[in-house]
Order: structure tokens, then C-alpha cells, then sequence
């Protein structure tokens, strides 16, 4: 099985930073062939780390029943993509 994720927004729900998204599986046999491909929509918790120099978001963990399968999807980290500028010396 492999699968992914489409973030679509965060939001804050029982007092929690959460995600909100769509988590798609796909099934496949042991010659590869596509057995089936099934997603649901999930709120799922979220935390938001940082460092000095990066930002990166850790997602999960979760279970999603995907094509009557249910996958338990440990937390996963998303890199933010934050670019900072370097320090302009005076």
C-alpha cells in the first residue's frame, strides 16, 4: 500500500492545533498492479516545531480506514519550507 496526503487547513478543534486533510491509499498485489485507490477526509492533531535556523510540522499519528483496511499512519514530519534571509551586518 502506498499513500498521501492533501493538507487542506489548520484549524484548532478541542483546544488543539490540528490538520485538516485528505489521506488516499492505494492497494496494491505482489506483482504491483493497482488493486484499489480510496480516500477520506481527516482531522488529525498537529504541532508546530522549531529550531534556530528551520520550521517543520509534525503531523499524526492516525488510523484511517481505507478500502475497509484500517492504517495506522505514525507521525510524519512536513517541512515548512521556511526560507530565511541571512543577517545584514551594520
Amino acid at each position: 500500500m502506498t499513500g498521501w496526503m492533501r493538507l487542506d487547513r489548520f484549524q484548532v478543534a478541542s483546544d488543539r492545533l490540528c490538520v485538516s486533510g485528505v489521506f488516499t491509499g492505494e492497494l496494491h498485489d505482489s506483482e504491483g498492479a493497482t488493486i484499489g485507490v480510496c480516500s477520506r477526509r481527516r482531522t488529525v492533531p498537529a504541532e508546530i516545531t522549531r529550531s534556530l535556523h528551520d520550521m517543520a510540522v509534525v503531523i499524526g499519528p492516525v488510523d484511517v480506514d481505507l478500502l475497509g483496511l484500517t492504517v495506522s499512519i505514525p507521525a510524519f514530519t512536513m517541512d515548512a519550507g521556511v526560507v530565511r534571509r541571512p543577517l545584514q551586518e551594520a
